[in-house]
């Protein structure tokens, strides 16, 4: 066998070897997983951005006017101001008021969307006004842009999951138990997101002192169908609770 040959067979080798070997994702595992969960916020963050833009796409797509146009752009420059906000906030140490600050900015910004023709549109900005007013620490004012978010916007609708949440954790914040409990609720009916909707119902429940209804949430978290994210969360929840 020539020199040449053998280089070629040893690389070939090398390659399969490569393509053969456990994945890098595999080995760090429950290290990507822990990551995941310290950066939920900004996880969750890019989902939705990612669902709004096919909005924006389809909106774009259906306007055939100036004004409808406008409206389109209100939005996306509403959202651009929204994940600034949200990312400033998660990645920097300034303070609280600071964060408010930024926070009615961005909430300035949407406020163009927030009352277009386009309920598509609309319903956004109502959305990604309502959680930064909650996060600025307008709880009352975020309930209420949640419901009328909720209102306008059918079941089926993909970011119903970010509005029950955030609801939920405005009314906890306002000490509304039972009603932060009942919004929760409603986010584990949805599919995608029962786990997310059983993890706060788990914490709401052990707040009010009821374990055995704790317990019923966060086991199904473990049950679930498709691996959840919290599972393991749940599970040693559940071994502190027996």
């Amino acid at each position: 066998m020539s020199r040449r040959s053998r280089k070629r067979r040893e690389k070939e080798q090398a390659e399969q070897e490569a393509l053969l070997a456990e994945d890098a994702f595999v080995q760090q595992g429950s290290t990507w997983v822990t990551v995941l969960e310290k950066h939920i916020v900004l996880v969750i963050a890019a989902i939705v951005t990612v669902l709004v833009t096919v909005v924006i796409v389809e909106s774009l797509r259906a306007t055939s006017n100036k004004v409808s146009s406008e409206q389109t752009v209100a939005l996306m420059e509403g959202v651009q101001a929204y994940e600034g906000a949200i990312r400033f906030a998660v990645v920097t140490s300034t303070s609280p008021e600071e964060h408010k600050k930024t926070y009615e900015t961005a909430r300035d910004t949407l406020a163009a969307a927030r009352t277009v023709d386009m309920p598509a549109i609309r319903s956004i900005g109502l959305l990604y006004d309502a959680d930064l007013a909650r996060r600025g620490g307008l709880l009352d004012e975020a309930v209420d842009t949640y419901d009328q978010y909720l209102a306008i916007t059918p079941e089926s609708d993909p970011l119903r999951f970010y509005a029950l949440e955030g609801k939920g954790y405005a009314l906890e914040a306002l000490g509304r138990l039972d009603d932060a409990l009942s919004a929760f609720r409603l986010l584990a009916e949805i599919t995608e997101f029962d786990d997310f909707g059983n993890k706060h119902v788990a914490r709401v429940l052990l707040e009010q002192g009821d374990a055995l209804g704790a317990k019923s949430a966060l086991t199904n978290i473990v049950n679930r169908r498709q691996l959840s994210l919290f599972r393991d969360f749940a599970e040693k929840q559940l071994g502190e609770l027996d």
